[in-house]
């Protein structure tokens, strides 16, 4: 996948043209919308559009609606853009925005050869993480590249050497792009220009199609980082990691694993983002997102036959819920049918297992084994979930640096124990960081348990 500088430029040529377009001419057919000079203004995930307009411009759009499909007239040449949401007015000037143009001609449905070029805020770190260069998919696979121009900016770039509609590419990307984002905490948004070539060479670039993103997100938590030197701050401890060489980043197997299910399984891509995502976030609300990915993940990572969770045998439970359905019958005259019915439910429900017994479920499949603070920090689900309440009108400063320093290591356990749960799914056969270790004896609190968790 490697790229000459002459590949390099001509794409980097090509993306730029879009950020130059300062005036343009606006067509809409669906209301007869013709405007000769809009203002053109890049703020790098959208655009701005601005213009001036007649009485009877004026009142054939409206603050607040999407314009579809508007054909974009400019001297580098003609654009349609996709969805152009009118923000506000100031008679006689209407301002609108859109993130997502592409060039005339381009088809969605067409097959073609794909690239996309994502520009960076920051710089991925993929060392001591991840060691892959693609992904191999059932039938393609998507290389990926950081890459970095004249003036030091970064981007991401995947490609497929497999023809294919835009949707497809797009399914399959946004895969490994999620996959790095959960290994490095960096999750690549903004926008992105989808390249679309012609022939297998992808030497000359047929059309372009600007897409914006979802907002980027940097965390500092990683599951993987295979140098003991960046995660533990005991020289003896790191010099016994390095010297046993203990570590190693995910391999590109390991990683095609990971994608191929980010693809496959429903609802793991909403648990992986939502990882990265609470690992920002508050300690308010960071250990209930965690709480949350873990019971997407109790739903998914089973067995195909599941062993019963429920707490007692079924035609036990069947003859209880019998002899309390009779006993309640004998209240009904003196309950409302409303009350009736929400108890019979409950009878209904009283072999169910415990969420205890569930969020332990896929450890218990994957053999992972836990330890008692472990399982504290899965029984904190019901109080996450529901609210944990905070004294704060006594301003006890440290009854609520307790709190905090509670809160903490609930999230750094179960973020631990999503890491051990995902990457074992995955078939990562080495070590995870042990954030629950590393980030509270950083604040002070003695954990009695190693700094990295085979899985």
């Amino acid at each position: 996948m490697k790229l000459n500088s002459e590949q390099w430029g001509h794409i980097l040529e090509a993306v730029g043209v879009f950020d130059q377009i300062r005036i343009g001419r606006l067509r809409w057919a669906g209301r007869d919308l013709h405007v000769n000079n809009a203002q053109v203004k890049s703020l790098g995930q959208e655009f701005e559009f601005s213009f001036e307009c007649s009485r009877d411009l004026w009142k054939k759009i409206e603050v607040g609606e999407t314009l579809k499909k508007v054909k974009l007239e400019a001297d580098s040449g003609n654009y349609f853009i996709s969805d152009l949401y009118i923000r506000r007015n100031a008679h006689p000037t209407f301002t609108c925005y859109s993130g997502n143009i592409h060039t005339e001609g381009y088809t969605k449905s067409v097959s073609f050869y794909y690239r996309l070029l994502i520009p960076l805020d920051r710089k991925i770190t993929l060392r001591y993480i991840l060691n892959a260069e693609k992904a191999d998919l059932a039938e393609e696979s998507i290389q990926f590249q950081l890459v970095s121009d004249e003036q030091a900016n970064s981007f991401l770039l995947l490609q497929s050497a497999t023809k294919q509609a835009y949707r497809e590419f797009a399914d399959k990307t946004f895969a490994v792009i999620n996959a790095i984002a959960y290994l490095t905490g960096h999750f690549a948004g903004g926008y992105g220009y989808y390249l679309a070539y012609g022939s297998r060479s992808m030497l000359e670039i047929t059309h372009i199609n600007r897409r914006e993103f979802r907002r980027s997100i940097y965390s500092l938590y990683t599951p993987v980082y295979s140098n003991p030197f960046g995660t533990i701050r005991d020289r003896r401890s790191s010099n016994r990691y390095y010297n046993r060489g203990l570590l190693r980043p995910m391999n590109e197997s390991e990683f095609s694993k990971l994608v191929l299910k980010l693809l496959d399984v429903p609802n793991f891509t909403a648990a992986l983002l939502l990882i990265v995502e609470s690992s920002t976030a508050s300690l308010l609300y960071m250990p209930t997102g965690f709480a949350v990915a873990l019971e997407i993940l109790a739903d998914i990572v089973k067995p195909k036959k599941r062993d019963s969770q429920a707490p007692i045998e079924k035609e036990i439970a069947k003859d209880i819920r019998l002899e309390m359905k009779d006993l309640i019958e004998g209240f009904t005259d003196r309950m409302t049918q409303e009350a009736h019915t929400i108890i019979n439910k409950r009878i209904d429900n009283i072999n169910s297992p415990t969420n205890r017994t569930k969020l332990k479920a896929p450890f218990v499949y994957l053999k992972i084994n836990l330890t008692e603070d472990d399982e504290l920090a899965l029984e904190s689900r019901n109080k996450l979930l529901h609210g944990m309440s905070f004294d704060i009108d006594k301003k006890d400063v440290k009854a609520l640096e307790e709190q905090g320093r509670v809160l903490h290591e609930i999230s750094m356990r179960l973020y631990t124990l999503l890491s051990m749960l995902i990457l074992k799914w995955v078939v990562y056969e080495n070590y995870v960081v042990n954030q629950a270790k590393n980030q509270l004896e950083y604040n002070g609190t003695k954990i009695r348990e190693d700094h990295y968790r085979k899985v």
